[in-house]
């Protein structure tokens, strides 16, 4: 994933360790970014959501009943559930 402020200028993006396959992100402005992801196959849980609130240089990985979630864009997440009918 990269990252840029002007649209010119671009910059690897640091993601949550262990992400193994970035299924979608969601940049609410600079500073808040929202990742969904799977894990590896060994994991617990294979999914992943992880929320950034310092631009992405840190993350943190969002469970049930976690505040932050309040801050998730309403439709986002709903929307990577949904399947295009065949």
């Amino acid at each position: 994933m990269l990252q840029s402020t002007d649209g010119r200028h671009w910059r690897n993006a640091t993601l949550p360790d262990g992400l193994s396959s970035l299924v979608s992100s969601y940049v609410a402005n600079r500073r808040e970014t929202w990742l969904a992801a799977i894990l590896p196959a060994d994991e617990e849980s294979p999914y992943l959501l992880a929320y950034s609130g310092d631009g992405g240089r840190s993350w943190r990985n969002v469970r049930a009943g976690d505040p932050v979630l309040a801050r998730m864009p309403r439709g986002w997440l709903e929307g990577q559930k949904r399947r295009v009918p065949r």
